[in-house]
């Protein structure tokens, strides 16, 4: 097993309604789906850099982001709202 330092995962929090959850990378976030369990969507690195924190509110596009680790574009004080619509 090869432990890759860029991959790791930093957050996985589960929605309000426990429906969804998201997960914070160094390779960027990716959401959920919980019933059936499958990928919703994802925020490359390319875009947002590496993620320390991801919070999704309930069921909607909107997401608080804390930068974090090796190669963040948002600083690890500041909180961005993204809404993906």
């Amino acid at each position: 097993f090869h432990n890759n330092p860029l991959r790791g995962v930093t957050s996985l929090p589960f929605s309000q309604d426990q429906c969804c959850f998201c997960c914070a990378m160094e390779t960027g976030v990716c959401i959920y789906n919980v019933e059936p369990l499958m990928e919703n969507g994802h925020l490359d690195q390319e875009h947002i850099g590496s993620m320390g924190l991801v919070e999704m509110l309930y069921r909607s596009n909107l997401l608080a982001l804390v930068g974090c680790g090796s190669s963040p574009k948002f600083s690890e004080i500041s909180v961005l709202v993204w809404d993906d619509a």
